[in-house]
């Protein structure tokens, strides 16, 4: 039985899960911030005995209904379905420290390798937890997105039956007799205006070609943030639509990219912070997408993720994660976003999935899987 369950209240949610008569071997637990956290999670564990892991979610959750404000759930009690789950705080471990132990920890329980890693992240350090669950599992496809809330107030948490964590990560393993398939895509275009990171520290770039980042951005966006580049600030939505990228490699002749939002403009150095790391010497592209590209592109990862194969096996269910800066651009159409998903698979499944404040996933590459944080992305996972 897979099962995807929306609720506007805990006791109706916990009603719906009961209505089941079943004990569900796990939860992807996804919800928006008016709600109590550790109530939900508290509730949850009073009542069954399975696994839990979900994040909070900006302005809304995906259900097979569209999109809206609740507490919306995937359930399964599939045999053929393995899973586990890890948590850590970044209080007394550091984020590379968390993914090794988070790693080493679903494993050992699993008693072998996963198929696939769930990951949710309190935003920030994303890159490091990768390295860290890559240490000991190297091999593993990593799937996910960062907590989000509704407004960057830092009201966002990650979701364990442990409870409800503020600064912190918590990773899914599942091992699964059946296909799992994921996709990882933008829908962005590069615009042509391209230059070389010439100083950068982390996930601010100060200068790009030598001169201040946000004055190149100013620049190649035609006076975009331009009150930003006197006063400072957040550029977040203005920024949307034009992100920067870097190439992570080529599928064929084909650049693959990964996308970086701009966050805000910082006085006096005029540098640009954003939401992934940057190194000095990587070449640094802007890159150009529309409302009606994020609207569609769900169509694209569904045919990713399906590459091939489709019409050719039936899929039970799916977890889908969209960025919440491109949700903020389309939100008066989100419900779209879902019946795009739908129409692509060729029918409705039961499906949730957040809207994340910076997206992980996989990137084949030249005969490669790389694991990869970015931002403004959109994924899927699909269950056979």
């Amino acid at each position: 039985m897979w099962k995807s369950i929306f609720a506007i209240s805990l006791d109706d949610f916990i009603k719906q899960i009961k209505d089941l008569n079943v004990n569900p071997k796990f939860i992807a637990l996804y919800h928006t911030i008016e709600h109590d956290s550790q109530k939900i999670i508290e509730e949850i564990n009073k009542n069954f005995e399975t696994e839990i892991f979900g994040c909070t979610s900006f302005q809304g959750i995906f259900t097979p209904k569209g999109f809206t404000r609740g507490i919306g759930g995937l359930l399964s009690d599939e045999a053929y379905i393995e899973i586990k789950t890890a948590y850590s705080t970044f209080e007394t471990k550091t984020p590379y420290e968390a993914g090794k132990q988070m790693a080493t920890k679903v494993k050992t329980e699993l008693k072998t390798e996963p198929d696939l890693i769930i990951m949710h992240a309190t935003p920030g350090f994303e890159e490091e937890i990768i390295k860290g669950i890559e240490e000991i599992l190297p091999e593993v496809d990593i799937i996910g997105g960062s907590a989000g809330d509704d407004d960057l107030s830092g009201k966002w948490v990650v979701l364990h039956k442990n409870g409800a964590i503020k600064n912190g990560v918590v990773i899914a393993g599942i091992k699964s007799k059946r296909e799992i398939r994921t996709a990882f895509i933008s829908g962005y275009f590069p615009t042509g205006k391209k230059g070389k990171v010439t100083k950068a520290k982390k996930r601010i770039i100060y200068e790009i070609n030598g001169k201040p980042a946000a004055e190149v951005y100013n620049e190649w966006t035609f006076g975009s943030i331009e009150n930003e580049l006197k006063s400072g600030g957040i550029v977040l939505p203005k920024t949307t639509l034009k992100p920067l990228a870097k190439i992570v490699g080529k599928i064929g002749a084909m650049n693959v990219y990964s996308l970086s939002h701009p966050e805000k403009v910082i006085l006096p150095e005029k540098a640009l912070s954003t939401f992934t790391e940057w190194e000095t010497g990587e070449e640094v592209i802007l890159m150009n997408g529309t409302e009606k590209g994020l609207l569609k592109r769900t169509s694209m990862v569904v045919a990713q993720s399906l590459l091939g194969i489709k019409g050719k096996i039936d899929i039970k269910a799916g977890i889908l994660i969209y960025c919440a800066g491109c949700v903020n651009v389309v939100i008066k159409n989100a419900d779209e976003i879902v019946k795009n998903y739908f129409e692509e698979l060729g029918k409705e499944i039961p499906l949730i999935g957040p809207a994340t404040f910076g997206e992980q996933g996989r990137f084949f590459i030249e005969g490669k899987k790389v694991n990869k944080h970015a931002n403004l992305m959109c994924n899927t996972i699909l269950f056979e």
